[in-house]
């Protein structure tokens, strides 16, 4: 995923941490759905009240393993540590090789 100028997208630090607690929340919530499953005595009603919980957890963990995702992708598109934009945003093929000097080729 790129914006209009085909630069990867960036994120601020406070998305990137609401992207981590939706992704812990979301698995929680799924974990906890599961663990407080009512006993409703009528099986036709529990056979529906047991499927829509599953849905609603396998919801839930989709929605964490989305922002799992998108976090990967974020941690992706960033430069590597201790490289200057300019250089890490050119594609590989276009960098000066190990101690060539920064206008191009000697």
């Amino acid at each position: 995923m790129s914006d209009a100028r085909g630069r990867p997208p960036t994120a601020d630090g406070a998305a990137l941490r609401a992207l981590g607690a939706a992704r812990t929340e979301t698995r929680s919530m799924s974990d906890r759905l599961l663990d407080h499953l009512p006993d409703v005595g009528d099986l036709a009603i529990q056979r529906l009240l047991d499927t829509w919980v599953e849905q609603a957890a396998d919801t839930l963990r989709a929605l964490s393993e989305a922002a799992e995702e998108r976090l990967l992708d974020l941690g992706r598109a960033g430069p590597p540590d201790r490289i200057p934009t300019p250089y890490a945003a050119e594609p590989l093929a276009s960098s000066p090789g190990p101690g060539a000097p920064e206008g191009g080729r000697a």
